[in-house]
């Protein structure tokens, strides 16, 4: 336990250093949390991201105890995205203290559930139970600086287009081959192909002299190739013709999002409860998110209560569903 006495030290010397004042008060100690190792990279990022944003909130420094190999394995994932976030947490090799106050919060994965229940928790170390923190509650306020914590533009993209004052991008998120399990609502290419449309004559109103180009990412490159026509896949050695209006990328995960940061004007997340087309959608350098309507599916976590839309889709996304009598794209929940 040598180390992790080291590092508590230097925290209540960094501490003690800086007075209290109305406007910054001492730091309570550390916020960390039981996490996921066996999950999927998005599922990680919300978990980072929510206990950051739970730690400002509650005055905290937010930790990660390095438990096992996976745990390991689960930082060296997010340090290829977000090198800026886990500079924010102290990184402790160790087991959590038996004298930590363990509670359990969040114990569904998307709805939240309110962290200002524990300001009066007054222990060393506060440590969640729960998991997830599937909502854009817990963070929100906090998205300039997290978006400042990705991972600067020195990556080789491939084929990939680039947005500029010329080029408007809309990328589309497409999910599939474990969405096809009846449990989740998976990608559609009907929605999908008339969404696209939708979007590019919303937002070419706004910007009518660039041109549009389409990047496809997802987990089905055979099948997001056939979507649309004038589709290649954006690997080394592909032609690209001045016909090409859409590109399946085949970066990695953590690239697609770097990506996104730099270059998603739009972004259309077609598998509603997918938690990389969410990340996409908030890393993404113009902020227009598009996703479909999940109450409009059968998504089972949803049908099950597991999922509150309101909690899980920030209010400044636009929800769109296929009507089914005009067979057109229609915004939920907006009169216009």
């Amino acid at each position: 336990m040598k180390s992790m006495e080291v590092e508590l030290t230097l925290f209540s010397e960094k501490v003690s250093e800086e007075p209290e004042t109305s406007t910054k008060p001492l730091l309570k100690g550390y916020l960390s949390s039981r996490l996921a190792t066996t999950a999927r990279l998005a599922n990680h990022i919300f978990e980072l991201v929510s206990i950051y944003g739970m730690s400002k909130t509650l005055n905290r420094r937010p930790a990660i105890f390095v438990e096992d190999s996976k745990y390991q394995k689960l930082i060296d994932g997010i340090q290829k995205i977000f090198p800026g976030l886990l500079e924010k947490f102290t990184i402790l090799k160790e087991k959590v203290p038996t004298d930590a106050d363990q509670f359990l919060l969040g114990d569904i994965c998307c709805k939240f559930d309110n962290p200002d229940k524990l300001n009066n928790r007054t222990a060393r170390h506060l440590h969640l139970t729960g998991h997830f923190y599937q909502s854009w509650r817990y963070f929100d306020e906090f998205q300039s600086e997290i978006l400042g914590f990705v991972k600067q533009l020195n990556i080789d993209f491939l084929l990939l287009p680039k947005s500029s004052n010329d080029v408007f991008v809309t990328c589309i998120h497409v999910r599939r081959t474990d969405f096809v399990d009846g449990e989740h609502h998976s990608s559609n290419v009907t929605f999908t192909q008339k969404a696209l449309h939708f979007i590019e004559n919303k937002e070419k109103s706004k910007t009518p002299n660039r041109k549009m180009l389409t990047v496809i990412m997802g987990d089905d490159p055979s099948f997001e190739e056939k979507m649309f026509p004038n589709t290649i896949r954006a690997g080394k050695g592909t032609p690209v013709l001045n016909t090409t209006k859409v590109f399946v990328s085949e970066n990695t995960a953590q690239n697609d999002l770097i990506y996104s940061r730099h270059n998603c004007d739009a972004t259309l997340i077609t598998a509603p409860s997918s938690t990389f087309g969410w990340w996409l959608g908030y890393l993404s350098k113009g902020q227009s998110v598009y996703y479909q309507d999940i109450r409009s599916t059968n998504d089972v976590n949803y049908k099950k209560g597991h999922m509150d839309p309101d909690d899980y889709f920030p209010p400044r996304w636009t929800s769109i569903n296929l009507d089914g009598t005009s067979g057109k794209i229609v915004v939920v929940g907006k009169t216009s």
